[in-house]
């Protein structure tokens, strides 16, 4: 099409029982007629000659609504015929001045039936290549190209195209070229106002709720909102892509005990953990997490243990913080506050009038675990944290710090309320390994 002049197709005639004629320019105008009437043959003639246009191999039309149409692929590439009496068809010089009056088609008022050729040259939904792999090569050397508008920096934009090139497996196959541009524009935006807001560059964090809500409400406010919609449709289906769904049955589950072990934290990810939680909001979100993560690593309840717990059950002497811990058989524990936590329970224990519970100072009756693995999984969800936790992972931490700091395993296993030394050999592994002048030392014993 390249070679036609201007406004013209390459198209050539082909009679229904003869060869195909020489190959020429034909102009718009040889295409249209004023009446069916005038032409001197008829369509009713078998006769006919139909105007045959090639396209490129890897370009699809739309299919047609018209029954005179007829689309098909060849050794050559796809080959569509149209009747050579038709009307309007693209290029057209009633369609060139609608076009120029009137703007886009979606644009458009008046509904005029776009010509079928223009859903193929227009270039929109149509797959970079019949094959999905090489449609895929194309798009690697789209998003190579991509530099933004206004060209972004360099670790932006490797990040914008190292997303962009993990999501096309999510892409309808094989993919298109309007769906790269759109998901390359759609990351960059959202990729550049991470970087106004000075946030960490990260996945999890670039695809947190409130980043993409802060994204398409603040930074998006002046667009249009279809185009508000649009870009969260893509950024919530991208967001599926990357950070995963796992869709776990609890019939297929393995019991915690033949389970693997939930990993501890470490020491700097203690005291990261906590920082995050006295910035979660609002401050009655805030308040449960805190608690959570003090109380969790100070003491190493069990869930059941932690939800039941209130001020009455604690008691500060000279020996430190000790808590009372109940279980679901009604058997009560002491245990000892670890002494780099002591502060931050204190300032718990303050601000939490009696009677109330710690977890849930505003209420005066315990909620159920249940509601407490939602609201905590909620937190993470809209705060992304720096390592994912639960009420095990916390507990397994205090044990592995006990453990680390050379507790008899007897005195342990009696304030964790173990009957057995399963859970502390699955944690050994965790432990800090000792240097041959700590183990000598140990093994020697005290002075």
């Amino acid at each position: 099409m390249r070679d036609a002049p201007s406004g013209g197709a390459r198209l050539r005639s082909v009679n229904s029982d003869g060869p195909v004629d020489s190959v020429e320019p034909v102009l718009p105008q040889t295409l249209r007629r004023e009446s069916r009437a005038t032409s001197p043959q008829s369509c009713t003639d078998p006769h006919d000659a139909k105007v045959v246009a090639r396209l490129a191999p890897g370009e699809r039309l739309a299919q047609s609504a018209r029954t005179d149409y007829s689309i098909k692929w060849t050794e050559s590439g796809l080959v569509g015929t149209v009747p050579a009496d038709a009307v309007g068809d693209w290029p057209s010089d009633r369609w060139r001045k609608h076009l120029a009056h009137c703007g886009p088609v979606r644009e458009c008022r008046h509904r005029v039936p776009a010509p079928e050729w223009w859903v193929l040259m227009s270039k929109r939904g149509l797959p970079l290549h019949p094959d999905a792999e090489q449609a895929r090569e194309l798009a690697y050397l789209i998003i190579n190209k991509w530099r933004g508008h206004p060209p972004m920096p360099d670790h932006l934009l490797g990040f914008t195209h190292d997303m962009v090139r993990d999501c096309l497996m999510i892409a309808p196959q094989p993919v298109t070229k309007t769906w790269v541009e759109f998901t390359l524009s759609c990351i960059g935006m959202l990729v550049r106002s991470v970087a106004v807001d000075n946030g960490p560059l990260t996945r999890e964090h670039v695809f947190s709720k409130p980043v993409v809500d802060r994204f398409l409400y603040h930074h998006m406010r002046g667009h249009a909102p279809s185009t508000v919609a649009n870009y969260r449709r893509r950024t919530d289906f991208i967001q599926v892509a990357l950070k995963g769904v796992t869709i776990r049955n609890p019939k297929s589950q393995p019991s915690l005990s033949s389970g693997e072990a939930i990993p501890p934290l470490t020491s700097t990810d203690e005291a990261a953990l906590y920082q995050w939680a006295c910035g979660v909001r609002p401050a009655q979100r805030r308040d449960r997490v805190v608690a959570v993560v003090t109380l969790g690593l100070a003491f190493g309840p069990t869930t059941s243990e932690l939800l039941q717990l209130t001020p009455e059950d604690f008691a500060v002497d000279d020996q430190g913080i000790h808590v009372v811990l109940t279980t679901l058989n009604d058997e009560t524990r002491t245990v000892t506050c670890r002494r780099e936590w002591e502060d931050r329970v204190a300032a718990l224990l303050e601000v939490t009038s009696a009677r109330r519970y710690m977890t849930t100072p505003w209420r005066d009756t315990p909620i159920t675990e249940a509601t407490h693995y939602i609201v905590l999984n909620k937190a993470q969800e809209l705060y992304t944290p720096p390592v994912y936790f639960n009420s095990s992972s916390l507990r397994n931490t205090w044990l592995v710090r006990h453990m680390e700091a050379g507790v008899p395993l007897r005195s342990l296993m009696k304030a964790a309320g173990l009957r057995t030394t399963e859970s502390l050999s699955r944690m050994m592994g965790y432990c800090e390994p000792q240097t041959d002048e700590e183990i000598a030392a140990a093994l020697r014993g005290p002075q």
